[in-house]
């Protein structure tokens, strides 16, 4: 977690960035809710479940606590890679068990 205590030390030694952190903090899991939602929809859109995002967020987290000392940059670009796919492949024709197809 060398991202984290280099925030941390930036925080200690000027308290006025917290604000800042927090604000970038907030903006941060803003667009991994958003991320989340499109990948949930194409998921349903190609008949298959959330737990395969759950899959990947679990295997991206046990992937930071097994190598701390990785840029989280580098991290966020693979789960972007991994999320690529779900951007560009064809839904399912037709009705399926998450509802009719989107018009």
């Amino acid at each position: 977690m060398q991202n984290l205590s280099y925030i941390l030390r930036i925080v200690r030694e000027r308290p006025d960035n917290l604000i800042a952190v927090i604000f970038v903090g907030l903006l941060l899991l803003l667009g991994l809710v958003a991320c989340s939602a499109v990948a949930t929809k194409r998921l349903h859109d190609q008949n298959l479940s959330v737990l395969w995002l759950l899959a990947l967020y679990a295997g991206t987290l046990a992937y930071c606590l097994a190598h701390p000392g990785h840029d989280l940059t580098v991290l966020s670009g693979t789960m972007s890679l991994q999320l690529f796919p779900l951007g560009i492949a064809r839904g399912q024709k037709g009705a399926n068990r998450f509802g009719a197809e989107p018009t």
